[in-house]
């Protein structure tokens, strides 16, 4: 056999066997769970937001876990929530806790737990509540003065 027959058998057997190797490492792992942030924005000072998880399968498809519980830092990192059960949501394997964003300006790092049997998923992010959103807020809700005009 010559070279180029070789070389081209041989790159052939590895890209079938690559192939193979992708679907048998691709294919979902019984037991596999993933928590993972479905919110995450900007706010403004004052106003309602949301802290939303959720487990999964390796293929994405929600898992109903027993709980799951949020802690929430101030930008400090000062403990604004400390474990606090979510609700379910209304997605499969959704949670979720509302809540109003404090006056107080900066990124806000969160940290949610969900247990499903005895394992426990963790699951970290963040959201921002913004200074420039809360100015904003401000001078559009404050009435403005009424001018004067003079007709002559």
């Amino acid at each position: 056999m010559n070279k180029k027959k070789i070389v081209a058998l041989l790159a052939f057997v590895m890209a079938v066997g690559a192939i193979g190797a992708y679907g048998i490492l691709t294919q979902p792992v019984e037991g596999e769970y993933y928590a993972k942030f479905v919110s995450g924005t900007e706010y403004q000072a004052g106003e309602v937001g949301q802290t939303v998880v959720r487990l999964h399968d390796s293929r994405g498809v929600g898992v109903a876990s027993d709980y799951c519980n949020v802690s929430i830092w101030y930008p400090d990192k000062t403990v604004w929530e400390e474990n606090t059960t979510m609700l379910s949501g209304g997605a499969d394997g959704s949670w979720y806790l509302e809540w109003t964003t404090p006056n107080v300006i900066g990124v806000y790092e969160e940290y949610a737990e969900c247990v499903l049997g005895a394992k426990t998923y963790g699951v970290s992010s963040s959201f921002h509540v913004s200074q420039t959103l809360t100015a904003l807020n401000e001078s559009l809700s404050t009435p403005e003065e009424p001018s004067l005009s003079i007709v002559s």
